[in-house]
């Protein structure tokens, strides 16, 4: 339940930050009707001050005329290069140049949040207790529900008087939703945008056919016909199990025939092996027991998705092709595809959040017909954070979680990420577990070359900027 209004927090003014690429407007919702959903929502639970609302997020992702629709009903149109890591700094600027009492209401990552300061509520709509990947279904249920009393936002605000703010562009603010989009599509916001991207997205794509016409490799974003070659090949599943939970009151005993029966369909017809990866502490010990008795293999991966791509990796380097490669997952998490691997997904990518949704709701919908997977094989499974310890019993697994070896494991890999400065954009789930000597080594290694630098009174160019000249350099060169 979202928590209730104080006599101070009554009348007091409140800030909305709304991640809309984590807690996009639901399809086909009518976009102009957030806005008095979410006063609606204030007000029933006893909020009745001024209201701001601000949708956060990297708007070109967002269609153009649900950004326009929110923006007529007065709502605040803020691109964000990082999302909820950029909600963070908003909020903590906003407290540090305000005086309380004051609302915060963050319909984002509840990571996200800042230290609250003396005076101010931050809240979420949602409870502290739900799991990250709940929050969206919980979200879109939410608006629905109080939708449902509400007439069409008659607020009077014109596409002239919208107000926007670009974070990438120096906090650069504007009116106008015409003047939005077309900063958004000037040079001048493309260049500032670029300095955010990853050095992989500066480098040319990779080839998808070879020289001597072969087949090429694809990640598809949505499944398609298997092709003859295909059909009869090795098929092997990577699932995300805390990014796509199984649903609320939905025999997990039925995951597998649901997934047999999206391959099936598609023309896939070779028997999948199907790997539940994730941080499984996070998961009912029920679910868990049900899934491995069909024969999934329980993968512990302390990092999710950032774990799944060293393991189609390692899929891959001993499986021969032709084979396919289903992943139920963020598909940034891809590896980069090789000839003779067919990479491909359940939904089409709209962001991990919706995807959750279609998860449940397509993927998993209509299991009534299927018959509860009767394997008598049990999964089995493995531990990513502990040097790829297994075994082949449930019990074992269970064991394994709770031994002090597992758990030292854990306690030390936590340490070691935590003591890293947090960089703004910088995802902390991406360091990898690494052992305390390698650590040693790589400082070592750290000191010695920035004293040679010293020595030799050099200025290094930085990888990123070393990318750009050396992609300019051989632009010129070829003919």
């Amino acid at each position: 339940m979202m928590k209730k209004a104080t006599g101070k927090e009554a009348k007091a003014v409140t800030l909305v930050y709304w991640d809309i690429k984590e807690f996009p407007v639901p399809p086909a919702f009518d976009a102009r009707r957030v806005c008095p959903c979410i006063n609606q929502l204030l007000e029933t639970h006893g909020y009745s001050g001024p209201i701001t609302i601000y949708a956060v997020g990297i708007l070109t992702d967002v269609h153009v005329d649900i950004l326009r629709a929110l923006s007529s009903t007065g709502i605040i149109l803020c691109y964000s290069p990082f999302g909820s890591t950029d909600i963070m700094s908003l909020m903590f600027r906003w407290m540090c140049n305000n005086s309380p009492p004051a609302n915060l209401l963050g319909i984002c990552d509840q990571n996200a949040f800042p230290p609250p300061e003396s005076g101010f509520n931050l809240f979420s709509p949602f409870p502290y207790s739900s799991p990250e990947q709940e929050d969206s279904i919980s979200w879109i249920n939410l608006i629905l529900t109080v939708s449902g009393t509400l007439q069409e936002d008659k607020c009077g605000e014109t596409d002239e008087s919208a107000t926007w703010s670009c974070l990438a562009c120096k906090s650069l603010h504007g009116e106008g939703f015409e003047t939005f989009t077309g900063h958004l599509s000037s040079q001048e916001h493309k260049d500032m945008y670029r300095d955010y991207l990853p050095v992989e997205d500066y480098l040319p794509l990779p080839r998808l056919r070879d020289e001597d016409e072969n087949p090429p490799t694809i990640v598809r974003h949505q499944p398609e016909k298997a092709t003859p070659e295909e059909a009869e090949a090795v098929t092997s599943v990577f699932w995300d199990i805390n990014m796509f939970p199984v649903p609320p009151g939905f025999d997990a005993r039925l995951v597998r025939p649901c997934i047999i029966r999206l391959l099936e369909s598609h023309g896939y017809s070779a028997p999948p092996t199907i790997c539940a990866i994730g941080k499984l502490t996070d998961v009912d010990d029920d679910i868990l027991q049900a899934l491995s008795s069909t024969g999934i293999t329980l993968y512990y991966a302390p990092h999710g998705s950032a774990d799944i791509m060293p393991l189609m990796s390692q899929w891959i380097s001993t499986n021969p092709p032709p084979a396919n490669i289903l992943g139920i997952c963020d598909p940034r998490g891809f590896p980069l595809p090789l000839n003779g691997y067919n990479l491909f997904r359940p939904f089409s990518y709209s962001s991990p959040k919706q995807d959750s949704i279609l998860w449940g709701s397509s993927l998993l919908a209509d299991s009534g017909a299927l018959e509860v997977d009767t394997c008598s094989e049990t999964g089995e499974w493995y531990c990513l954070l502990c040097d790829n310890d297994g075994g082949k019993s449930f019990k074992s697994f269970t064991k394994h979680l709770s031994s002090r070896s597992h758990s030292h494991e854990g306690n030390s890999s936590k340490k070691r990420r935590t003591v890293l400065s947090p960089r703004r954009g910088y995802d902390l789930s991406l360091i990898k577990h690494v052992s305390a000597s390698s650590v040693d080594r790589g400082a070592d290694i750290s000191m010695d070359v920035t004293k040679l630098i010293q020595k030799l009174e050099i200025s290094p160019t930085c990888f990123k900027d070393g990318v750009r000249l050396t992609l300019d350099s051989e632009s010129h060169i070829l003919p």
